[in-house]
């Protein structure tokens, strides 16, 4: 009976990270990174979100096929788990976007990580054998004050993405040097 508590017990463990989890890159799914995000939120405690993607994405699964596509996610989430380490959240919110927040970190701290996930995101190319620089990741950030609501910073996160996208792709943009929408 005790040999059977116990492999329930590990069953069940298995499982509750199964649920928190993406199945692939192991980085959290983006539903408990929203749940997370909101008990943070709850707490008062501000911080900085980085929203990440991968660029161009289609291209390479259409290019080299889908299973070197699922490789290229999973190398990703390896940069962005080396880099951020156990000083924030990470996870992957949907096909080739990926989050992370950084508790109590400013600005400058959070575009120092943000570079590193990037300039680290070069090597995935070569270690695939793909030809140059294939792998890349654009990256928005934006600064979560305290009291301020989590869906604002994510949408301004959005925003820098997008604006990094516009602008050429493989590079940084952040929320406070663009204008703030009325």
């Amino acid at each position: 009976l005790e040999a059977a508590h116990t492999e329930l017990a590990d069953v069940y463990d298995e499982l509750a990270i199964a649920a928190r989890t993406d199945g692939m890159t192991r980085l959290l799914n983006r539903s408990s990174f929203v749940t997370d995000l909101d008990e943070i939120g709850q707490r008062g405690a501000g911080g900085v979100l980085l929203v990440i993607d991968a660029d161009d994405f289609k291209n390479i699964n259409d290019t080299h096929g889908h299973l070197v596509g699922d490789q290229a996610l999973c190398a990703i989430a390896s940069v962005i788990r080396n880099v951020v380490g156990e000083t924030g959240l990470a996870a992957r919110i949907g096909g080739e976007e990926f989050a992370v927040f950084l508790h109590g970190a400013n600005v400058n701290a959070a575009f120092t990580v943000a570079e590193r996930i990037r300039s680290h995101s070069h090597g995935i190319g070569r270690a695939l054998g793909l030809p140059g620089d294939e792998v890349s990741v654009s990256i928005g950030i934006a600064l979560h004050r305290s009291g301020q609501d989590l869906e604002d910073v994510l949408r301004a996160a959005d925003r820098s993405l997008y604006v990094a996208k516009n602008n050429g792709r493989d590079m940084v943009v952040c929320d406070e040097a663009l204008p703030v929408a009325a």
